[in-house]
C-alpha cells in the first residue's frame, strides 16, 4: 500500500495496541497535598534552602533570612504555573476535534479522534480544528492558529 493510501486497518490496530488511545492524558485533581509535594521537587527551593542553613550556620543571619524570603516567590510561582497548566489542558481538550476525515485502506473514512494513530493521513479542511499531533505533508497558503496551546 502507499503512502497515499493511509494505513492498512490491520496496521493501524497494531499500532494502537502499542500506543493506546489518542487522548489527553489529564491528572485527576489532587488538591494541596499533592501540589505541595511536586512543588517540594523543585531543586531551586532546596537550594536556596541549603544556602540559607550555610549562610545560617556562618553566623550571616540577613543572608540566611533574604534567602529564605526568596523561596515564597518561587513558591508562588509554582503554584501559579500548575493551576495555569491545569487550564491549558482543559481549554485544550474542548478545542480539539472530535472526528477526523481520515485515510484507511485507500479511502476516506470518518473516525473518532481517540481511534486516530501515528501514521495516520487526515485530511483537514479550511477551518476544521486539528484532531490530533501530526505531520503535514501536503497543503498550499496554510495557516494554524495555536493561541490554544500558547496561551495568547
Amino acid at each position: 500500500m502507499s503512502h497515499s493510501d493511509g494505513l492498512a486497518s490491520s496496521e493501524a490496530d497494531r499500532r494502537r495496541a502499542l500506543y493506546g488511545a489518542n487522548e489527553i492524558i489529564e491528572e485527576a485533581p489532587g488538591g494541596w497535598r499533592i501540589l505541595a509535594r511536586d512543588t517540594a521537587k523543585d531543586p531551586m527551593i532546596w537550594f536556596l534552602f541549603a544556602a540559607s542553613v550555610l549562610f545560617a550556620m556562618i553566623g550571616e543571619w540577613s543572608e540566611a533570612t533574604i534567602l529564605l524570603l526568596a523561596i515564597a516567590p518561587l513558591i508562588g510561582m509554582d503554584l501559579y504555573l500548575h493551576r495555569r497548566t491545569q487550564a491549558s489542558t482543559a481549554g485544550l481538550r474542548s478545542s480539539i476535534a472530535e472526528s477526523a476525515s481520515v485515510l484507511r485502506d485507500g479511502g476516506v473514512m470518518t473516525l473518532a479522534a481517540s481511534a486516530l494513530v501515528p501514521g495516520d493521513l487526515v485530511l483537514v479542511k479550511t477551518g476544521q480544528s486539528f484532531p490530533a499531533d501530526g505531520v503535514i505533508i501536503a497543503g498550499a497558503d496554510m495557516q494554524a492558529d495555536e493561541s490554544t496551546l500558547t496561551g495568547e
